[in-house]
């Protein structure tokens, strides 16, 4: 596939000028009038049909793995949008001027608030970059436009492929303001790109039920969002050999039929333990109730 991207992207392809090239067959696509974006649709490469489009007050910043994408307003406001066009969530005003994402977070120029005064900044904020190529275009003085950025965010012809691990939490607190129970779970980023979710659930109805835990694809799997906080954060080539145990343990949690109780042991606790079992301690915020409280685990 990436000969074929090579070959369209980066022009005026029917239906716009393609500015990025996605995971899942997705290009991205910005239509102009004169020097006037008038649409961004996202088109399927197979059959060159729309599957959604970006509102045009959303500048693109990078592709998602489920044909979605993340983008900025003039605001610095940032959005996470799925790959139907439906808005995920937003991070108010990460304060940078067309910021790339790498090493765990997004750097770009300062100067809108709160990031003042101008500089080059990193703010936190994982993403599961799914960019393929990055053709966008910038203002040749007046006679044209010049491509500023070819191939993934380091320029490379494949999307970055770095094992990573991160810890969630997801504030229901957003959802509903009297609730004080934030669940928490794992997102793993495979070798080969693929996103998945670990994470523990309640097999059986409470007061008292029995833990199960499951390995999904993707790093949304509702109600969690993209946006949720993460609370630790790990990558490198080394990382393979823990995510790997990460889900191996977690069917061996599943089928160890543990109590499940709301205050603990739940869910939470289930991170934290299956986080332990493969080397890696992580502390939870005190929202994540239950935690603490360990598991009856057989000697």
């Amino acid at each position: 596939m990436a000969s074929a991207c090579r070959l369209i992207a980066g022009v005026n392809s029917p239906g716009g000028l393609i500015e990025l090239i996605g995971q899942a067959g997705t290009a991205y696509l910005r239509v102009t009038s004169g020097a006037t974006t008038v649409s961004q649709p996202v088109m399927d490469i197979a059959t060159w049909t729309p599957r959604w489009s970006l509102p045009i007050e959303w500048t693109l910043l990078a592709a998602r793995a489920d044909g979605g994408a993340v983008a900025q307003n003039a605001a610095g406001d940032q959005a996470h949008f799925d790959g139907t066009g439906q808005l995920l969530g937003t991070v108010p005003a990460i304060g940078l001027r067309n910021p790339v994402h790498e090493s765990g977070g997004w750097i770009g120029a300062s100067g809108i608030a709160p990031n003042t005064p101008a500089g080059l900044r990193k703010v936190e904020g994982t993403i599961a970059d799914a960019t393929y190529f990055d053709v966008r275009y910038a203002p040749q003085l007046w006679t044209g436009t010049e491509r500023y950025a070819f191939g993934n965010r380091a320029n490379q012809s494949a999307p970055p492929t770095v094992p990573k691990i991160s810890v969630k939490c997801r504030p229901v607190a957003e959802e509903f303001p009297i609730s004080f129970f934030d669940p928490c779970y794992i997102v793993v980023k495979n070798q080969d790109g693929s996103l998945q979710t670990i994470e523990g659930s309640e097999k059986t109805f409470q007061p008292l039920g029995t833990l199960a835990a499951d390995v999904k694809p993707g790093d949304a799997v509702q109600p969690n969002k993209p946006t949720d906080p993460v609370f630790y954060y790990s990558d490198g080539d080394s990382e393979d050999a823990v995510i790997s145990c990460l889900k191996t343990n977690t069917d061996v949690f599943d089928a160890m039929q543990l109590d499940y109780n709301a205050l603990g042991p739940n869910s939470n606790r289930f991170v934290v333990e299956v986080m332990a079992s493969c080397g890696r301690t992580v502390n939870l915020p005190w929202r994540a109730i239950g935690a603490t409280v360990p598991f009856n685990l057989p000697q």
